[in-house]
């Protein structure tokens, strides 16, 4: 009997021994080193924990797994991303990482008084970091799979600049551009509408679209957004008595590639579509993509008799006159200021 006892004893013991053996293999699974966390890892659409696994450190002992997936149940929440795994030593510290559901992200910086040219060469120039299913597609292809429709008074709607809200996006790694563009699109409709609306007795904009052109060229113009409503009352002011705008930026915009960082007379004198020197309201286009701030100046413009302005030496801001007289006066003042500063 004793012996009996003994055996059974023993192969108790024994069968615990394997137990622990057993569960310190599963255990251990998760201490394996991976087969490389240098780059960024992929967690498919469809994915299981298994295919996971077998991915990040090759063990191809589907019972194994099966027995660690058991012992782990949370880590069977997967979401389809790309994972950042440099910090993760072992394959539970991955788990832990892709279980977070913390995938990487991809900031897009569109800067504001940008033209939507400068934006596709700074889109052009992203890494594949992002997917841009935009590369070499017209504009007109562009409006067509962002489902871009016209703004109310653009007539002809074959330009996409001003159609576009300058932010910082933030989308998934390797995420497609156009979903960044398409969250920029839609903010622009937002804003727009807000200002349209909220247009006060001041503002001689006829349309939304006109609108925008006018915010573009306050974004262009204005030194800081505090004095945004002053220059948008001098264009409106303009507006209303038939008075040519005179912005420079339209003027640089007009010569396109012919800019070369400074205008000169003959350029102010030179028809273009887009010179407000030689034509009179509005140009055709946006002349870059606007802040929300600008297009809220454009809607509220100050009540004021301001008829001119012009930028003051070594400050972010301008000076501004109700006559012509008041003007040459200001700009005989700062240019004595720059005289005095560079001996010029």
């Amino acid at each position: 009997m004793k012996k009996i006892i003994f055996g059974l004893f023993s192969l108790l013991i024994l069968a615990l021994a394997c137990l622990y053996a057993g569960y310190n293999y599963v255990i251990n699974l998760g201490k394996v080193r991976l087969i490389n966390n240098a780059t960024p890892f992929e967690v498919y659409r469809g994915d299981n924990l298994t295919r996971v696994i077998n991915r990040l450190i090759g063990d191809e002992n589907s019972l194994r797994v099966k027995f660690y997936i058991y012992l782990h149940p949370e880590f069977n929440n997967l979401k389809t991303s790309y994972y950042d795994l440099k910090e993760a030593r072992n394959l539970h510290q991955a788990l832990e990482i892709i279980n977070s559901g913390k995938g990487i992200t991809v900031s897009i910086r569109l800067i504001p008084g940008r033209t939507w040219q400068q934006w596709d060469s700074y889109l052009n120039t992203l890494d594949n970091s992002v997917n841009n299913d935009l590369q070499n597609l017209t504009p007109q292809q562009i409006a067509q799979k962002l489902g871009i429709k016209a703004i109310d008074g653009d007539k002809n709607f074959n330009s996409l600049e001003g159609y576009f809200s300058p932010n910082t996006f933030i989308i998934n790694y390797r995420a497609s551009l156009s979903s960044a563009l398409k969250l920029s699109y839609q903010e622009l409709e937002k804003n727009l509408h807000e200002a349209w609306k909220a247009r006060n007795q001041y503002s001689q904009v006829k349309s939304p679209y006109e609108l925008l052109i006018l915010a573009s060229i306050i974004e262009k113009e204005k030194g800081n957004d505090q004095e945004a409503t002053l220059i948008s009352s001098v264009f409106n002011n303009r507006l209303k008595i038939g008075m040519r705008l005179q912005a420079d930026p339209t003027v640089i915009y007009g010569m396109g590639d012919k800019y070369k960082g400074n205008i000169t007379r003959n350029d102010l004198n030179t028809p273009t579509p887009y010179n407000t020197y030689t034509i009179n309201g509005l140009p055709p286009t946006p002349i870059a993509m606007v802040s929300k701030a600008s297009l809220m100046a454009a809607a509220q413009p100050a009540n004021t008799n301001y008829l001119y302005f012009m930028a003051v030496f070594g400050q972010s801001k301008h000076a501004f006159a109700s006559t012509y007289a008041e003007h040459v006066k200001n700009v005989q003042k700062f240019n004595q200021e720059y005289r005095k500063t560079y001996g010029k």
